[in-house]
């Protein structure tokens, strides 16, 4: 890691917690430092089993392959992407606590989420390497506004339904302290996207240029919480198996009267880390 990444040890303003601090000052730490944090075991094997269900189901009844390139830019089984066997792995789980006591305060339960599927390559098929992106950028396929802006949120919230071991398993894969850096990109070069392409590939210059991609190592029913800003990609995926994982985009209450301010200054949503410095 470049030291242009080092951050100091968050302070925890416990003032501003709003629910059970369910996280230690070293995960803290790690997360101010690394923009991610990964929580075992969150979701029990029942939920799992029947968010796996649906989805299954949906692929044998109800997948139409002249959308494949839809469900991937968007969400598979968009049908059933405000279901309760899905937005449950949040909201019944205990993951939706484990967010706002990281973030410091409330968050407003989503409506929907977003499902994703990776299927394993051919035999004998290079997998490829997806380059880092950042949410909240209009692409293809992925049904966010074209006016120029970023549509951002405070965090991304994954629980998986599929066991990742390390070796290309379509692990979520992340480019450690980017949160960072992407926040002193933008103060310096501004949020305008009214090119996306070449805002992706400025993002993509800027994450191999400031850090290494960090696939992570995960079992069913984890959690990964990963700070807005953190640059990110799905993973290679030369594993046999089909990956399964649910993400939630979360926002504060107020987030959209500091949404500008929040893609400069990193911790301006997060209470809990209100003295971190960068």
């Amino acid at each position: 890691m470049k030291e242009s990444l080092d951050l100091l040890a968050p302070r925890c303003n416990t003032a501003s917690v709003t629910t059970l601090d369910l996280l230690d000052a070293d995960q803290r730490a790690a997360f101010a430092r690394d923009g991610y944090l990964i929580v075992p075991g969150v979701v029990g094997q029942r939920a799992v089993d029947v968010a796996l269900q649906v989805a299954n189901h949906w692929l044998d009844e109800e997948f139409d392959s002249r959308r494949r390139d839809a469900y991937h830019g968007f969400t598979f089984a968009p049908e059933h992407a405000a279901d309760p066997e899905f937005l449950g792995l949040l909201t019944e789980s205990g993951a939706l606590q484990y967010a706002e006591s990281l973030v410091g305060q409330p968050l407003v339960r989503p409506q929907r989420s977003q499902i994703a599927i990776r299927f394993p390559v051919a035999l004998g098929q290079d997998p490829g390497m997806f380059g880092a992106h950042l949410d909240g950028i209009p692409a293809p396929l992925n049904r966010v506004a074209t006016d120029g802006k970023i549509h951002n949120f405070t965090l991304l919230a994954g629980v998986f339904l599929s066991d990742c071991p390390m070796g290309d398993h379509g692990n979520f894969t992340m480019w450690p302290g980017t949160h960072v850096e992407t926040a002193r990109w933008l103060r310096a070069h501004g949020t305008d996207v009214s090119d996306p392409d070449a805002f992706f590939a400025a993002i993509r210059e800027l994450a191999d240029r400031t850090s290494q991609p960090m696939q992570l190592e995960v079992r069913a029913g984890d959690l990964v919480l990963a700070h807005y800003l953190l640059l990110h990609s799905a993973g290679r995926h030369a594993g046999p198996n089909i990956r399964y994982a649910v993400f939630f985009r979360l926002e504060t209450p107020h987030h959209a009267d500091v949404a500008d301010a929040a893609l400069t200054e990193p911790w301006l949503d997060w209470p809990a880390f209100n003295d971190t410095q960068v």
